[in-house]
């Protein structure tokens, strides 16, 4: 394990050590009005806009309302989660404004055009069937100029415009990639079919963007963005170039060669900002710490590790950057100790040799800084050339491994007077007592914040501080109307109007049993803060047991947990979620699926007849002394009976799986304690 030496060591090319200035936005509590979609509204905008040739027929009739249907819940609810930033309006206005720069003549008057910024931080951007284009916060840092964003919306606006959400969608329900009667999905098929959508969507872009005013260099950035991005991907595989590489890099270069001529023929001049130089520089900025933000809370360790680093080559002076490399690193080697050895950032990936005429890739067993590879740092050939931190290539490697990287920049973040280092280096001991309580006393000495969760820390009394309590979060409530063999999903009110979850939340706290319960629904209207973290450790709960010695401490992964169980009073939190579907007779007429798109969320959990089925999943994770963080996921199916209530029955099959549950976690608890 590594031993820190508490040197300061001044990086090259840094002036004075400066503290600590965490960019990363704060959260609102609230979730602003505009952000709830009306989803049945949405549906008959997004049906009514389906021009007449796709609806030739009753069937194609009916499957053009399965994909409004569709389409307009998973918008609904995605606007209205926690994927989409619904407090940093000046984003949001900044890309629709670029948007409406560049908006062609023929959705002008489309009202159902609109942008989004989703917190994720890989490198992408989509577009729906509805006409909502989602920009991932991820994207903004790798944009040199506001004429790449504007080619992205436009490529995005192409796929909207050529129906190709809409198309695909009536191609899978008519078994076009279908294959005979095994019923496989013909993959090349389907990818053919993609990589046509996408060379229309290339073309039309190319042609908006010549009449937009912006320069076309933005749509050569755009394709080198695409091209770095799937090498590095490349890089990362065991595999050599797959098929679609080839492919898809000939039409990269074709996009290429045709808008270079256009800029050299002298016809386009055009603009690299049309909307604001300045605001776009801002908001790059501001975007690179809520990138490595969202990597953080979706566990992405490696993505967050090689993103900061590589925002920190370019702004060094940057503390924010060091913070979460210090985390990200000390995070992903908790997951596997056996990291800590690994190579940094480079153990990920693999190159290529060649060997008797023959390629084959080999995992790559050099340090980062033996050569200077900008495939690996993801570096645009801009970015490569601006390079702050080239001392890093100079002389002796300055560390190899993630452990010597770990105690590098944590010398460094102290030459900052940041005292946030000193817990992540206490964090980094969970076996070592003496060392953990050195640097958990220098980080009382010079911070005040997470002070309660060090003192119990120090006196190795985190667990037992938390009461021996359990929460119940009642999540997802998904219902499905079956009409025959088609799905019509409700088209729900995220704020639950109707009550319904609250009141199957309220009955299961009140069926006897002292349940302890909340719905998530309403604390994501009341405490954004509080809803995020539920959301992070329900993911958490999903995921796969990635670890695989010394997880008993969720604390000990991310500290902010434990607050979170100090003020709930609790020290197990158990995940539920709902599939509801409910059978009914094919009724192929548009008014019996919108009937049944539109039944009230109440009326359909209070009925006491009918086919219905209820799927339940449940997970769990927690904060208890000598036990892992969870246990495991249990997934049943049930039937509800024809008679019962369809409240009552769903809290009976719930409570049955509950006990289930504890069952099967007090087994593999036994176990667990048994091996120890």
């Amino acid at each position: 394990m590594k031993k820190i030496v508490l040197l300061l060591i001044i990086m090259p090319t840094l002036c004075c050590g400066q503290l600590r200035t965490d960019q990363t936005r704060k959260c609102s509590q609230h979730i602003p009005k505009q952000y709830e979609l009306n989803a049945s509204r949405l549906c008959e905008q997004i049906f009514a806009q389906i021009p007449l040739s796709f609806k030739k027929d009753s069937m194609h009739v009916l499957m053009s309302y399965q994909f409004a249907n569709e389409t307009a819940n998973g918008v609904s609810n995605y606007v209205y989660s926690n994927a989409i930033y619904s407090d940093w309006q000046e984003m949001e206005d900044y890309c629709n404004d670029v948007m409406h720069q560049v908006m062609p003549s023929v959705l002008k008057e489309d009202s159902l055009v609109y942008i989004y910024i989703t917190k994720n931080g890989s490198v992408n951007a989509f577009s729906t069937g509805a006409g909502k284009i989602f920009i991932n916060i991820g994207l903004l840092s790798e944009m040199p100029d506001e004429a790449t964003l504007a080619y992205i919306i436009l490529h995005e606006l192409a796929h909207y415009y050529l129906k190709h959400q809409l198309k695909t969608d009536l191609a899978i329900r008519t078994g076009k990639f279908d294959m005979g009667l095994l019923g496989d999905n013909d993959d090349k098929l389907e990818f053919r079919y993609t990589v046509k959508e996408e060379y229309s969507c290339d073309s039309l872009a190319i042609l908006w963007l010549g009449k937009s005013g912006y320069n076309v260099a933005g749509g050569i950035n755009a394709n080198k963005i695409e091209e770095r991005m799937e090498l590095n991907g490349f890089y990362k595989g065991t595999n050599n170039y797959p098929n679609d590489w080839k492919t898809r890099q000939l039409e990269r270069e074709k996009n290429i060669d045709l808008l270079n001529k256009m800029d050299k023929n002298g016809s386009i001049g055009g603009e690299f900002y049309m909307v604001s130089k300045e605001k776009f520089a801002k908001l790059k900025e501001e975007a690179k710490p809520e990138i490595l933000r969202c990597l953080m809370s979706s566990f992405r360790y490696n993505d967050c590790i090689e993103r900061s680093f590589k925002f920190h080559l370019l702004n060094p002076n940057h503390g924010t950057y060091l913070s979460y490399l210090m985390e990200s690193i000390r995070r992903k080697c908790y997951c596997d100790k056996k990291d800590w050895k690994e190579l940094f950032i480079t153990n990920r990936y693999e190159d290529t040799v060649d060997s008797k005429g023959f390629c084959s890739k080999r995992k790559i067993k050099y340090n980062l800084f033996k050569y200077f590879d900008p495939t690996i740092l993801n570096l645009s050939e801009k970015e490569a050339n601006d390079i702050v931190a080239k001392f890093y290539w100079n002389g002796e490697p300055k560390f190899s491994t993630n452990e010597q990287a770990f105690e590098y920049f944590y010398t460094v973040s102290r030459s900052y007077k940041d005292c946030e280092c000193n817990l992540s280096a206490a964090m980094s001991y969970p076996d070592d007592k003496e060392n953990r309580d050195m640097f958990l006393k220098k980080y009382i000495g010079c911070s005040v914040t997470n002070l309660e969760f060090v003192k119990k820390l120090l006196q190795d009394s985190v667990c037992l501080s938390l009461p021996n309590k359990k929460l119940y979060v009642f999540g997802n409530f998904q219902t499905t109307i079956r009409l025959g063999q088609d799905d019509l999903k409700l088209l729900s009110n995220n704020s639950d109007s109707t009550g319904a979850f609250s009141n199957l939340n309220t009955q299961f706290r009140t069926s006897g049993n002292d349940m302890n319960s909340i719905c998530l629904p309403l604390i994501k209207q009341t405490n954004q803060l509080d809803y995020l973290l539920f959301k992070e450790l329900e993911l958490l709960s999903l995921q796969h047991p990635q670890f695989t010695e010394l997880k008993t401490n969720l604390y000990t992964l991310d500290p902010k947990f434990y607050e979170l169980f100090r003020r709930y009073g609790i020290n197990e939190i158990c995940f539920i979620s709902f599939s509801y579907f409910e059978n009914r007779k094919a009724e192929k007429t548009l008014s019996s699926y919108r009937n049944a798109a539109n039944e009230d969320y109440k009326k359909l959990m209070d009925k006491d007849f009918g086919t219905r089925n209820l799927d339940i999943l449940i997970s769990n994770v927690r904060m208890q002394n000598k036990l892992e963080i969870h246990s495991f996921r249990l997934y049943n199916k049930h039937e509800l009976a024809s008679n019962a209530n369809g409240v009552k029955e769903i809290l009976t099959l719930l409570n049955s799986d509950l006990l289930e549950f504890a069952k099967q976690t007090k087994k593999i608890d036994d176990l667990y304690l048994g091996r120890k």
